[in-house]
């Protein structure tokens, strides 16, 4: 999910416990056309890294019509 001018902007991925999130990172940033570098990925305030998984952040399997939300928001100049 990312703040746009017209409200919240989601896209929704179904991703396996294993997947690491650089891999959805790179969908979101072709989609919007916006440089990765310039993007930062936030789960319940925890910066993402690429090399993250669900698993290696201690994440449990979702059921059905449960779901995530990763934030995304422009990186800041302070931010690396």
């Amino acid at each position: 999910a990312a703040q746009g001018k017209n409200g919240p902007n989601v896209l929704q991925f179904k991703m396996k416990m294993t997947t690491a999130f650089g891999k959805m990172m790179t969908r979101w940033c072709e989609h919007h056309r916006v440089p990765q570098s310039q993007a930062c990925f936030l789960a319940d305030e925890r910066e993402l890294h690429p090399d993250d998984t669900p698993q290696s952040l201690g994440w449990l399997p979702t059921g059905p019509g449960e779901e995530r939300t990763v934030r995304a928001q422009p990186r800041s100049a302070s931010s690396s």
